[in-house]
């Protein structure tokens, strides 16, 4: 699956990099059909078999064709979340990450508060900053979100 927000750096002409058995492998796109599902087509890639036999391989764009904004996504910092704290700049108050868990398009930070597992998305909208050094996220909570 690709992340909406990654689908415009799949354009023709533009490279895309699938992991082989640990070997980044470059392919040319030759198209790309957005509808019920999102197809890109490989130059190089010219039947079923060969196209279904690279179904599945992640996917990798070049950095330097990406936005910082989205450079600096959790998803694609490779960080243990869980060894990191959040700060809610709204109160002020601070949180361990017990874990994370990848839902559908979205990472979840595990946050416990007044004996509750509560549900932090980690997105770019809500993270005003990472600081790395001391492993802090300052983020901005969604009013209620601590009630759920």
């Amino acid at each position: 699956m690709i992340e909406d927000q990654f689908k415009s750096y799949l354009r023709k002409g533009s490279f895309v990099f699938l992991d082989i058995n640990g070997s980044k492998v470059p392919y040319r796109i030759s198209s790309v059909e957005e509808g019920a599902h999102f197809v890109i087509s490989l130059e190089d890639v010219k039947d079923k078999k060969k196209s279904d036999a690279l179904g599945g391989h992640e996917i990798f764009i070049p950095l330097e064709t990406v936005k910082s904004r989205h450079q600096h996504s959790p998803k694609n910092i490779k960080a243990k979340w869980d060894e990191y704290k959040i700060i809610d700049q709204r109160s002020g108050e601070t949180f361990d990450i017990l874990r994370t868990e990848e839902f559908p398009q979205q990472l979840m930070a595990i946050i416990v508060v007044d004996e509750k597992e509560i549900l932090i998305p980690l997105n770019d909208q809500l993270i005003t900053s990472i600081d790395k050094e001391n492993k802090i996220l300052h983020m901005e909570f969604p009013e209620g979100i601590l009630e759920l």
